[in-house]
């Protein structure tokens, strides 16, 4: 992957945890939504063709649709040109506090 490719992932990582419904990058049901990279892996995007899949947390109250159009306003802009973009949510894991 080349360096131009690498900063590009990191801005996109950024954009997405900068939504407020956001808890963290996830890499999906299958663990297969990551980007291998020369230092390791980039959990949660993923580019397929012309296609970038996004794996995210959610907050807890938050509406899938909520998330999605969040996630998707703060990657468009940063995307080489038009795209899709497939956002996949995961729920957050139930709090044990109290337990």
């Amino acid at each position: 992957m080349m360096r131009a490719q690498l900063d590009q992932l990191g801005r996109i990582a950024r954009a997405v945890l900068d939504c407020p419904d956001v808890v963290s990058l996830h890499a999906g049901p299958t663990g297969r939504i990551a980007s291998a990279t020369a230092t390791g892996r980039i959990v949660g995007l993923l580019f397929q063709g012309q296609c970038l899949v996004v794996g995210v947390i959610a907050e807890r109250d938050t509406t899938n649709a909520e998330v999605t159009a969040s996630v998707r306003r703060a990657v468009r802009p940063l995307l080489p040109g038009p795209m899709a973009v497939t956002v996949i949510v995961s729920a957050p894991r139930p709090s044990t506090a109290g337990v």
